[in-house]
């Protein structure tokens, strides 16, 4: 998990454009692979882009992170 933290922690640093979002976690995977396993990186890369994928094909998804990404077992 702090790998993928990590990665997430660099895209909002980054902050690329939505349409190089996927070009830009490859080349952190690249780039990033030398201090971490690669294996793991690219296991981590792979979640962060489905989840990213998921965010954008889902209209009700983006809005809920939107508004702070409650929920209903947690108190406000």
């Amino acid at each position: 998990m702090a790998i993928k933290r990590r990665l997430l922690t660099e895209a909002i640093a980054a902050d690329p454009d939505p349409d190089d979002f996927e070009p830009w976690l490859l080349d952190r995977c690249f780039t990033t692979a030398g201090d971490v396993c690669l294996g793991a990186l690219r296991a981590m890369a792979r979640e962060v882009i489905a989840e990213w994928r998921l965010a954008a094909a889902c209209p009700d998804f983006r809005t809920w992170l939107a508004t702070g990404a409650r929920s209903e077992d947690r108190p406000s």
